[in-house]
């Protein structure tokens, strides 16, 4: 009796349950490694372990009198395989901040750069040392990212279909910095520029971190305008439209 309720109703469900937490704990931590991931490294690890499913089947084919302790053994091990991989990639799969925590930093000068395919242009290519925000846009179909090939602390930027934007500050000293898109054959293709900080030049899109507060053209209240005469001096125009009062005659002889 016991035996016909476990063959008809407990396996039937276990099974099926059992199957699916396996596919959601595989998944899960082999999305860590992608993740944590890009470009040929991902593409690396993808293959690996396509290789190493096949290779494991066939081994297990070859060997249909295999134990069930020892089948038990090595699927233990290869659970605990996915599992250390999952977690010693957690860190670096969550993410961080492009710029390593700039969020509240006001940026020194901002840097637009429109991604397409395939190319990256950037409406300047020289800026002053200090913290540069890159506001990303993407004017086509498609996915495409920007990352910093000399700055490890800059998470890459990912724009997912037209007019998607995306933006990130990264603190650069003075140099020469490649831009690229790491989705596979895109850079290759020509989704790569470089980006220079020089000292002593201009700051791009205004220097957000004075704090005047002033819009490009406006004019500030301590400054005169067009037709404003400086502070204490009076206006020339003014008293070409006025003329002297007459002189009062003299009483005098």
């Amino acid at each position: 009796m016991r035996a016909n309720v476990r063959e008809r109703l407990v396996y039937p469900v276990l099974v099926p349950v059992a199957v699916v937490l396996l596919i959601a704990f595989v998944t899960i931590n082999i999305s860590r490694l992608f993740l944590a991931t890009s470009g040929a490294v991902a593409v690396f690890i993808a293959g690996a372990l396509t290789v190493a499913v096949m290779v494991g089947f066939a081994a297990l084919s070859q060997n249909a009198r295999l134990r069930s302790s020892t089948v038990s053994v090595l699927g233990a091990a290869a659970v605990f395989l996915v599992l250390s991989a999952g977690l010693t990639a957690l860190g670096a799969s969550e993410g961080e901040e492009a710029g390593g925590g700039l969020a509240d930093v006001p940026p020194d000068s901002i840097i637009h750069a429109d991604a397409g395919n395939f190319f990256i242009n950037l409406d300047a290519d020289v800026a002053p040392p200090g913290v540069i925000e890159f506001d990303y846009l993407n004017t086509g179909p498609g996915t495409h990212t920007l990352l910093i090939e000399e700055d490890p602390s800059w998470a890459k930027l990912t724009v997912d279909g037209e007019g998607a934007t995306d933006s990130g500050k990264a603190q650069l000293e003075a140099g020469t910095y490649t831009l690229y898109c790491d989705i596979p054959g895109h850079r290759a293709a020509g989704m790569e520029t470089t980006f220079t900080v020089e000292e002593g030049v201009p700051t791009v899109g205004g220097d957000v971190s004075a704090g005047t507060g002033a819009e490009p053209g406006s004019v500030s209240a301590d400054q005169p305008s067009g037709d404003q005469a400086p502070a204490g001096q009076t206006d020339p125009q003014s008293q070409a439209g006025q003329t002297e009062p007459p002189a009062q005659p003299s009483n005098q002889p």
